[in-house]
């Protein structure tokens, strides 16, 4: 398989170069920036007929924040770390597996096929603008519509000429660099602006941590090791032009990260390279849109091919004999999509999208199973949706929505929804939602991963209900005080759920595990208070299997944590001129009883990341931030616990703890 690295940077570089000569003798254009507000509940009734969290990156600015980080953050959902922090790391909502969670960037799924849902790590966060996490009832822009919800990551804008340079260091090798450009460029006679953005980013990742030898009944043999193959280097590209009309987009990403072995006993004396995976992916996309009158509409063409390459040399992981294996994706999409306004009481919103999706095997896992080395998928999804104002002052609002889904020609899907938002003053806003969901296994959950994901081709599609009821409160009694909080009682049934097992420490299978069944609270809030600033989530979720056996009937489902919670207290202080110099700030995490398999024998510790920094605005272009992840140093004492019997155990991929930062960012 042909690798790009550095000559894809080159090329694209010298791309930039070109357009940025062609630009020097243009005429300056103005175009109206994006108008953006703070995180919170106030755009909630807009952007959503169902709940929805908006996280702007900006608040985040310097810190070790990686996509799953800042994530973790919004109520219903659990983020999932596989191998430690940094490695492969999906999400779940609400109760949901992660292939039930739809996730775009800018407008381009990112959900493949040969994938089983879609690891968020490898997403990178240089250029996010905000991340919006919708739940409930799904705005019909989204064509796909998980079970879960969905992730949608908007990047910046071109904006007016500016250039941002940030550099950082850390604990466990990390170290990481960016630059981004904006500036006016004309294409075509089409005034417009232009982004450019390049980051690179690198960790060893190891560390020390007490290991029990996998006998946990013996602590007489247990040792301090070493965590190995913990490391990767990851590089990004992102190019964007617009002119308010037409939209271009091409992003670049190669991640190269080890893949460690499980600990327990693994981990003495000295070894080779161990597995290691290398993924490189492109996505591209063009756009346009058109207005006339009260009707508007769109289209929107995509391209997105993902290399990705596993190298096993010792056989430390996954099957016996799977040493080399090698998965090329390719997916072409292509979207309409309109709206118009009937009268004054109705707004409607459709979309149109089809794909293709082809993917390529090589390697061991082709002679070992089966034979078959190309797998090909087609979908066609319609979704039609209409918001109806049921007073003429507009305080009711009824929003309906039908989607349908059809893969490879076959007899395809309908599912429905609807959502009933009552606002009786500009503070106060009730909501609640029902809907219907249906999704087909994809080709990575029958077909397996090459490495440690085993083949499972008998599964079955995945259907489902879900409902919510919330109330949400903003209010602004003065203009040095403001707290905004929104209450969300959910549910949820699935029938037919697949979900992904460990069945040993080297490989894991997914199964349609039956019936489930989940019921949950979700809490947000912030206050604003002079020069204070306080977040606080949390999530109180019970979330059982309802299969019928004695094994698994009434069980906890994995990966789905009873309590959690994040709190984040900000405190700025000003200079003699009133501006804001230093912005203090401590977060606190809490993930409590969350258990590791089906059948509810073994559980997670209760883990609480403390986490604290500094940020200081030493002039007005330039800022340093210097902080501490995990400040007591709890993630490597996390342990698996049996429920019943046995002693505390090593868990099979510990966490890194406490690491340190420094980031500088400079713009001009």
């Amino acid at each position: 398989m042909k690798r790009i690295s550095l000559l894809a940077l080159c090329v694209l570089l010298l791309i930039f170069l070109l357009l940025s000569f062609t630009a020097a003798s243009a005429a300056p254009v103005d175009l109206e920036a994006e108008v953006v507000t703070a995180s919170g509940f106030e755009e909630d009734k807009d952007r959503s007929p169902g709940s929805v969290t908006v996280l702007r990156a900006e608040e985040f600015r310097g810190e070790t924040q990686s996509l799953p980080d800042m994530l973790e953050r919004v109520p219903g959902l659990h983020v999932t770390r596989s191998r430690g922090r940094g490695a492969y790391t999906v999400a779940s909502v609400r109760g949901s597996t992660s292939a039930q969670v739809a996730v775009y960037v800018d407008g381009s799924l990112q959900n493949l096929g040969s994938e089983a849902a879609v690891d968020l790590s490898a997403i990178p966060v240089s250029e996010v603008d905000r991340i919006e996490v919708y739940r409930g009832v799904i705005p019909a822009r989204f064509a796909e519509a998980g079970l879960g919800g969905v992730i949608n990551i908007i990047t910046r804008a071109p904006a007016a000429q500016k250039t941002t340079v940030s550099v950082g260091i850390g604990s466990l090798g990390q170290a990481k660099g960016g630059i981004s450009h904006s500036r006016p460029l004309k294409i075509g006679g089409r005034e417009g602006k232009f982004l450019l953005s390049a980051a690179h980013e690198r960790s060893d990742g190891d560390f020390s941590y007490r290991n029990d030898n996998g006998t946990p009944y013996n602590e007489t043999d247990d040792y301090e090791a070493w965590r190995r193959d913990n490391g990767r280097d990851m590089s990004d590209v992102l190019l964007k032009w617009n002119d308010g009309r037409y939209d271009a987009r091409v992003s670049w990403s190669r991640d190269k990260r080890g893949l460690p072995v499980p600990a327990p006993g693994m981990e003495k004396g000295e070894r080779r390279k161990g597995a290691a995976l290398d993924t490189e992916k492109w996505d591209m996309s063009l756009a346009g849109r058109y207005s006339l009158k009260n009707f508007d509409w769109g289209w929107r063409v995509e391209g997105m091919t993902q290399d990705k390459l596993y190298d096993n040399p010792d056989n430390t992981l996954g099957g016996i004999g799977e040493r080399h294996n090698e998965y090329r994706a390719k997916r072409i999409s292509g979207v309409l999509d309109a709206s118009w306004a009937w009268g004054e009481r109705h707004f409607f919103e459709s979309s149109l999208t089809w794909s293709k999706e082809t993917l390529d095997v090589k390697g061991d896992i082709v002679t070992l199973y089966g034979g078959e080395s190309r797998y090909e998928q087609t979908s066609l999804k319609a979704v039609l949706q209409d918001s109806i104002s049921l007073t003429s002052d507009g305080k009711w609002l009824l929003t309906p929505s039908v989607r349908w889904s059809d893969y490879d020609g076959g007899d395809g899907a309908a599912t429905w929804a609807a959502a009933l938002t009552y606002q009786p003053n500009s503070a106060l806003t009730f909501k609640g939602g029902f809907g219907t969901y249906s999704r087909e296994p994809n080709l990575y959950e029958k077909r397996g991963d090459g490495a440690t994901i085993r083949p499972s081709q008998n599964l079955s599609r995945e259907r489902g209900t879900q409902w919510d009821l919330g109330v949400l409160w903003n209010n602004s009694p003065s203009d040095d005080f403001s707290i905004t909080a929104g209450l969300t009682y959910f549910g949820r049934k699935t029938d037919d759920m697949i979900e992904f097992l460990m069945t040993s420490p080297r490989f894991g299978i997914y199964e349609n595990i039956a019936k489930a069944e989940v019921h949950g609270i979700e809490l947000e809030s912030r206050i604003l208070w002079k020069l204070w600033d306080l977040s606080l989530s949390g999530t109180w979720m019970d979330a059982r299997n309802k299969t019928g056996d004695n094994f698994r009937e009434d069980k906890r489902l994995p990966n789905a944590p009873e309590w959690a919670w994040t709190a984040r207290l900000a405190r700025r202080f000003l200079d003699r001129n009133g501006d804001a110099k230093i912005t203090a700030f401590l977060e606190g995490q809490f993930t409590g009883d969350n258990y590791f398999d089906k059948s509810e024998t073994i559980l997670y510790d209760d883990i609480f990341l403390l986490n604290a920094g500094v940020k200081w605005n030493v002039k007005k272009d330039l800022d340093v931030t210097i902080g501490v992840y995990d400040a007591l140093d709890n993630g490597p004492d996390v342990k698996l616990r049996a429920v019943q019997n046995g002693p505390d155990r090593a868990s099979w991929y510990p966490l890194q703890g406490r690491s340190f930062y420094m980031t500088v960012n400079w713009s001009f």
